[in-house]
């Protein structure tokens, strides 16, 4: 099973961020979620799951909510 960062994702503006609070102000990108992707691997149980192309803050709250053997690429 894989998982894209977009998913869970919600729009910047849902959460209520003007445009002014972005880092670019025509920035219409969603926010990324990735608990949400450790939470759907983790419902797919999953024996082992690995990273790839996350930030370090992505990768360490994902890292963190999976019940299963992780590792980064």
């Amino acid at each position: 099973m894989s998982v894209c960062c977009k998913c869970g994702s919600v729009p910047k503006e849902e959460l209520g961020l003007e445009a002014w609070e972005k880092l670019i102000l025509t920035d219409s990108r969603p926010c990324v979620i990735p608990i949400a992707q450790a939470e759907l691997l983790n419902e797919a149980k999953t024996d082992f799951q690995y990273s790839l192309g996350l930030c370090v803050g992505m990768i360490h709250c994902s890292l963190k909510n999976s019940s299963a053997l992780c590792t980064v690429l």
